[in-house]
């Protein structure tokens, strides 16, 4: 990956992670001495967007992360509400926030209300992100992939397969007749395959095995293709790995954990890449992978295995309203 590339990748992610190791001006060393202090708010109500108003409470700044928050699609109206107190701040924090799937963290500015990305990981949001590739069509087709469908064909016509798949789904497909023309295959190419109430995705993958073919979502259209052809032109996808019962600085062993698990024999061949997107400050911990689509899907699908498989906090990750 080239240099001006990735620093494009680096500005695109959004957030929010901070630790109490980040605390270095006066506000925010007293924030963390007085995380154990008794505090009684008693019947507190506010929407999340005006949360900024527990500084009259804290006696101190409290900011709210409006970038998370619409990262995972919670809206500033959400109800905030909770008998709080007497206990200590950091449980009165943990009682209004965790309920909602959101965390309190101490910066230099203050206390900051953000969005707990283990949480909303594990419920399937804000895992991974599309470089170029994730138009409201591409994320239609997308999420239409998981819907059922039930085929039931004999030596018909490649072509007129994905004509009845196009129109069963409604989704636009293509096919790459010069790639297919290459490995000795067309549009005329028989088929044959009984299934009954299967996953699109499912069923595609069944059905184009057969053939040594794969698809691809690209360009606002579901496109029949070659692997050979995908693994030419590889799509970039940043993976967020909070959730996956990592340390936040184990990247590395994301890393090699994807490449001996996902088509293993490949990386070295095909001219894919997984680069280290550092956690610097606030960023958060994530890798971008170059690889073919179909690729892609299985990385998916071992990271959503990962996230059902874990409980509790990553290793090593600390929060202040824990």
């Amino acid at each position: 990956m080239n240099r001006p590339r990735t620093i494009a990748l680096l500005c695109i992610v959004a957030c929010c992670l901070a630790s109490r190791s980040d605390a270095q001006t006066d506000t925010a060393k007293d924030l963390a001495n007085r995380l154990d202090e008794v505090i009684n708010l008693g019947q507190f109500r506010s929407e999340l967007g005006s949360l900024e108003k527990l500084k009259d409470r804290l006696d101190t700044p409290v900011l709210i992360d409006r970038r998370a928050i619409k990262v995972v699609g919670l809206s500033p109206a959400t109800s905030i509400a909770a008998t709080v107190g007497p206990m200590p701040l950091r449980s009165a924090l943990r009682k209004l926030l965790q309920p909602h799937g959101l965390r309190a963290v101490i910066k230099d500015s203050g206390l900051v209300i953000t969005v707990d990305f283990t949480v909303w990981t594990r419920r399937g949001v804000a895992t991974d992100s599309w470089v170029k590739h994730d138009s409201a069509e591409n994320q239609r087709i997308r999420k239409t992939l998981g819907q059922k469908i039930s085929v039931d064909i004999n030596q018909v016509a490649l072509r007129d397969l994905v004509s009845f798949v196009s129109g069963e789904v409604e989704i636009p497909m293509v096919i790459d007749q010069r790639s297919l023309a290459e490995v000795g295959l067309d549009i005329g190419t028989p088929v044959s395959k009984r299934l009954t109430n299967v996953s699109l995705r499912a069923a595609l993958k069944l059905i184009l095995r057969d053939l040594e073919l794969t698809y691809v979502v690209k360009d606002e259209v579901l496109q029949i293709t070659t692997v050979e052809a995908a693994e030419q032109k590889p799509m970039t996808r940043i993976y967020f790995i909070e959730g996956l019962g990592f340390r936040h600085d184990e990247l590395d062993s994301v890393r090699n954990l994807i490449q001996s698990t996902v088509a293993p024999a490949t990386w070295s061949l095909t001219g894919s890449e997984i680069a280290r997107l550092n956690s610097m400050h606030h960023k958060r911990p994530a890798l971008v992978v170059t690889t073919a689509y179909y690729k892609h899907e299985q990385i998916a699908e071992l990271m959503a295995a990962l996230r059902q498989s874990q409980a509790g906090r990553d290793p090593g990750e600390s929060i202040v309203s824990d």
